[in-house]
C-alpha cells in the first residue's frame, strides 16, 4: 500500500521485482502521467488502485500485459482523454472506475476486445 504520500511519478520498470504483488494502490498521491510499462513485471495484479491522484491522460497500453488485472480505479484525477487502445492487453479488465474527471469523450476503440466490463 503506498497511498496518503506524495509520489509525483513512477519509473518505467518500478514494480518489475514484486512478480507476486496482487494489490497495489497508489491512491492518494501527486501521479501526473503514467510511462509506458510503468506496470511491467507484475503478472498476477488483480487491483490496481491510481484513484485521487492527478492523472490527464491514459496513454495507449499503458496497462498492456497485466493479463490477470479485474478492477482498475482511476476515479477522481484529472482525466481529458482515454487513448484509443489504453485498455488493450488487459483482456480480464471487468470494473473500471473513471467517476470525477474531466472527461469530454472516449474512443469507441479504448475499450475493444473486452468481452465484459462494468464502468463507474
Amino acid at each position: 500500500n503506498l497511498s496518503n504520500n506524495l509520489i509525483e511519478s513512477i519509473h518505467e520498470g518500478a514494480f518489475k521485482g514484486l512478480p507476486n504483488l496482487e494489490r497495489l494502490d497508489l491512491s492518494n498521491n501527486q501521479l501526473e502521467s503514467i510511462p509506458d510499462d510503468a506496470f511491467k513485471g507484475l503478472p498476477i495484479l488483480v487491483n490496481l488502485h491510481l484513484n485521487y491522484n492527478r492523472l490527464r491522460n491514459i496513454p495507449r497500453a499503458a496497462f498492456s500485459g497485466m493479463l490477470r488485472l479485474t478492477l482498475l480505479d482511476l476515479s477522481n484525477n484529472l482525466l481529458e482523454s482515454i487513448s484509443d487502445g489504453a485498455f488493450q492487453g488487459v483482456p480480464g479488465l471487468f470494473v473500471l472506475f473513471l467517476n470525477s474527471n474531466r472527461l469530454r469523450s472516449i474512443s469507441q476503440s479504448s475499450f475493444s476486445g473486452m468481452a465484459q466490463l462494468s464502468i463507474g
